[in-house]
């Protein structure tokens, strides 16, 4: 649906005469008359559109009409955005929990595979120095039998660190998924449309940073 405040540029709390008033500028600023040839064709959709919402927004009624209309598109789209963040949340969440487990159980493998690892070294010292001296066998078996190889929970495999990498790279991209559905639920609700609009028109530099991502 248009929405002919954006049109108007007015807020959708203007008032009749702050309406007349833009309608006048904007029509004067689009009026087929005032432009180059070459302009003329675009100029008169947009003075055709201008019309069609002065012709809203000036008349009582069909204002009414409209802002109910608007309200209720409004609503929904707000609800539907909602429920695509919630989703992406609990698909983050699901993510997240997911490389929790896959990550305690490759750490469980490794604990097990290093102690054996322990394990075999304690059964060989044991069996040389056997051979070698009984009496310092008896002394260095219960001694060996701690020296486990502790687990080199840094020493990732190509494999684990490419999951590492992917696991941050998605979490970056809904992130800004998210960041982007809440910018865009913002820029649909009247208010703060238009303190977004008055920080883009004030602030210089955020003017410039937005300009260069839009052209």
């Amino acid at each position: 649906m248009e929405n002919y405040y954006e049109r108007l540029e007015v807020s959708k709390n203007a008032s009749p005469e702050i309406i007349e008033k833009a309608y006048r500028v904007l029509a004067k600023k689009y009026h087929p008359d005032m432009q180059e040839e070459e302009k003329k064709a675009w100029a008169e959709e947009e003075f055709k559109k201008i019309n069609e919402a002065y012709e809203i927004l000036s008349d009582e009624e069909k204002k009414k009409e409209y802002d109910a209309s608007l309200k209720d598109e409004e609503d929904e789209k707000y609800q539907e955005l909602t429920q695509e963040i919630e989703i992406l949340k609990q698909e983050l969440r699901k993510y997240i929990e997911k490389e929790q487990v896959e990550n305690s159980y490759k750490n469980v493998q490794t604990n097990y595979s290093n102690v054996n690892e322990g394990n075999g070294q304690v059964n060989q010292n044991s069996y040389n120095k056997y051979n070698s001296n009984n009496e310092r066998q008896n002394q260095n078996i219960n001694t060996n039998n701690y020296q486990y190889k502790q687990p080199n929970t840094y020493n990732l495999t190509k494999e684990d660190w490419l999951k590492a990498r992917l696991k941050g790279f998605l979490s970056i991209i809904l992130t800004i998924i998210i960041i982007i559905s809440i910018a865009y639920i913002l820029w649909i609700i009247p208010f703060t449309h238009r303190w977004l609009q008055n920080l883009y028109q004030e602030n210089e530099g955020i003017k410039t940073i937005v300009d260069i991502f839009i052209k």
